[in-house]
């Protein structure tokens, strides 16, 4: 019981500090927060997340934001920020208003002992999220850039001079192709077009297409938005919410008690953390 008070009661944590900073039990429980957390963000995105164009039958990319690699990416991301966007505001707090004769280890200690919420969150939340149907996001508007296609089929118009045009081309590039919802009879554009016909190289220059195939694409960014908040759920949003006043609140009392920080100052920090990660979009 005494271990689970430790972990779970900072004020526990406080007093067990007198006799280490217990870092070694922090960075286990950092590891299964961020093992725990991007298990939730992964089995989301690849198994509830359904992302589309707002135009019925464009085929364009979609977000890697699906793919699992990247998932798990962004999982470490969100969570490094945080634990930096806390870790950075409490230090500063201890400087101005506490004793810091022994250094920072135990405040970090304490960042790392108080993403126990994280995993307390990610973990009721995986259920929550397998009961839940799909979440369809809608992409309104995209920017691919350093467009190659290979094989392609196209039908749309020369924005030089409206002319018609219907094209089968073994290799097409284009500097950015952009998409927009707003435009539903030819919502794509490709500008700067260049295309390989035969074994001649010709300048097309910007098209709007009405329709397009191909059988290969590479490009080298992607930027797009949607109608709404991808990656986020009632539940997620609740369990991101809860976890981080818990962080908060769990460093306010240890910073409080071991560094002799007032609780004005700490109240402050805490308010001043929740605002950055709100700013950052991490709330």
């Amino acid at each position: 019981m005494g271990l689970l008070a430790e972990i779970f009661d900072p004020r526990a944590l406080a007093r067990a500090m007198e006799g280490g900073a217990r870092i070694r039990r922090g960075l286990l429980i950092l590891l299964l927060a961020a093992a725990v957390y991007a298990a939730s963000t992964t089995y989301f995105a690849v198994e509830k997340l359904r992302i589309g164009y707002a135009t019925e039958g464009v085929q364009l990319p979609r977000p890697s934001i699906t793919e699992p690699g990247e998932a798990v990416f962004v999982s470490i991301l969100y969570l490094s920020l945080g634990f930096l966007v806390v870790w950075g505001v409490f230090s500063i707090a201890v400087y101005l208003g506490g004793s810091v004769g022994s250094g920072l280890t135990r405040l970090t200690s304490a960042v790392m002992h108080s993403f126990i919420a994280i995993s307390v969150a990610s973990a009721l939340l995986l259920p929550l999220l397998a009961a839940s149907p799909p979440q369809e996001v809608v992409i309104t508007s995209a920017e691919i850039r350093d467009v190659k296609l290979e094989y392609v089929e196209l039908v749309g118009n020369l924005a030089s001079n409206g002319s018609r045009i219907s094209l089968s081309i073994i290799v097409l590039r284009s500097p950015l192709m952009v998409y927009n919802a707003s435009n539903q009879l030819q919502p794509i554009e490709l500008r700067s077009v260049t295309a390989r016909v035969s074994d001649r190289i010709e300048s097309l220059g910007d098209i709007y297409i009405e329709k397009i195939s191909w059988e290969r694409i590479e490009f080298s960014g992607y930027e797009y938005r949607t109608q709404q908040d991808m990656g986020r759920n009632i539940y997620g949003s609740i369990a991101t919410i809860a976890s981080w006043l818990w962080v908060n609140s769990y460093v306010t009392v240890v910073v409080s008690r071991v560094y002799g920080v007032g609780r004005r100052l700490c109240a402050t920090a805490a308010i001043f953390c929740l605002s950055i990660m709100l700013l950052l979009g991490l709330l």
